[in-house]
């Protein structure tokens, strides 16, 4: 049986990322070369993007949260202790042999960290245009100059780019579809709400 290990983000965060995302790739995306986050964030509340509705996706995922081939897990939680989520995902993958194993030796762990760490991942990603043409998830390799697919990696990034009406607005349906769920006691002291 295959297994799944589905990373969610905070809709905020994955919002301002999502965007970057797109217009990093504005002419393959079939975008203006000056698509702005407030036209994008009507496109995200709509879930007319690439993938359709963020909460959509999100809850399909969330109902099997406990199958077991199913791992969800949560990038704010990743960031904030990677050894504990590697661990996990160790367990999840084969706990007797991958798991145990990392458990037994540290210096392993460590390396997995850090070699799966975003400044590292970030140093050795290949730019785009060495990549192969095609498409890739309905979007082409971009058109303009060279993108990196890792931007800042960080948590709360959101604060810089939302509106006090985006904030609202987003708060509004977030707390609706998502409020009662084990992501939002994830996600709240992130959020501050």
């Amino acid at each position: 049986e295959a297994k799944y290990i589905v990373v969610v983000r905070n809709p905020f965060d994955c919002a301002v990322s999502f965007y970057h995302m797109r217009k990093n790739h504005w002419a393959s995306a079939g975008l203006p070369q000056d698509y702005t986050f407030d036209a994008f964030f009507e496109s995200f509340m709509t879930g007319d993007v690439p993938y359709g509705s963020y909460f959509d996706h999100v809850l399909s995922w969330y109902e099997h949260r406990n199958d077991a081939n199913v791992h969800l897990l949560c990038f704010e939680e990743l960031r904030e202790d990677t050894a504990r989520e590697v661990l996990k995902i160790a367990d999840f993958v084969n706990a007797e042999e991958i798991g145990s194993r990392l458990r037994s030796d540290p210096s392993l762990l460590e390396t997995v960290i850090e070699k799966t760490s975003f400044t590292s991942l970030k140093k050795t990603a290949v730019p785009d245009e060495e990549l192969d043409s095609g498409d890739i998830g309905g979007w082409d390799k971009p058109k303009g100059p060279s993108r990196n697919f890792f931007r800042k990696g960080v948590i709360g990034d959101w604060k810089n780019q939302f509106s006090a009406d985006q904030e609202k607005r987003l708060k509004e349906v977030y707390l609706s579809r998502l409020g009662e769920t084990e992501l939002h006691k994830v996600w709240e002291k992130y959020l501050g709400f």
